[in-house]
């Protein structure tokens, strides 16, 4: 599967600090593209099911937040 510029977006995001949570992703892609809190949450989603990112799931953390590294 070829990137898309936010999954490479995630990578170099996620090289740089190792475990971020859900939320904190969400609001990134939020305020750096133009898209709502859940299209990013399903930007995340894809980039996890292409194998780029990684996620802590089904363990949740926080208020049930996945961990993504």
């Amino acid at each position: 599967m070829s990137k898309n510029k936010y999954d490479t977006f995630l990578i170099d995001l996620l090289s740089k600090d190792k475990f971020l949570t859900s939320g904190f992703l969400c609001d990134i892609l939020s305020s750096t593209f133009p898209v709502n809190n859940v299209y990013a949450r399903k930007l995340l989603e894809r980039s996890v099911s292409k194998g780029f990112i990684k996620s802590s799931a089904p363990a949740t953390f926080g208020k049930g937040q996945f961990i993504y590294f």
